[in-house]
């Protein structure tokens, strides 16, 4: 039995059913969608950018450990060895420096905008 109407009052809304939007209207998984969409173009770069700076940081330790061998094959010179694997040291740790402040700077500039996606879901 449903109760009787008031003279003037509005007959309940029908609720939409999935793919049953007027024209314009998006549902809400259709707008979060979109955003997410709008938002992986931004950050596929990034994550590329990120990507390459790992993959250079991941070949320093090979190179390093080969050029330390060369050195300590040719330790004969005693103290001028010495110095080269002190060089050699020291290149490959503002190398690895210069490589994780690249990986850094693509993380931050990913977490804003992951917060940015997120602030506009919701």
């Amino acid at each position: 039995v449903t109760p009787p109407r008031r003279p003037g009052a509005r007959a309940p809304a029908a609720k939409a059913v999935m793919g049953d939007e007027e024209g314009g209207e998006l549902t809400l998984e259709q707008k979060l969608a979109k955003i997410v969409e709008s938002y992986d173009v931004l950050l596929a770069p990034l994550r590329e950018d990120r990507a390459a700076a790992v993959a250079d940081l991941d070949k320093l330790a090979p190179a390093f450990t080969e050029e330390l061998a060369k050195l300590k094959a040719k330790q004969t010179g005693g103290e001028s060895a010495g110095v080269e694997a002190s060089e050699l040291t020291m290149k490959m740790q503002v190398a690895r420096d210069f490589h994780l402040q690249r990986i850094s700077e693509c993380d931050a500039k990913i977490g804003r905008l992951l917060q940015a996606r997120t602030k506009e879901e919701l």
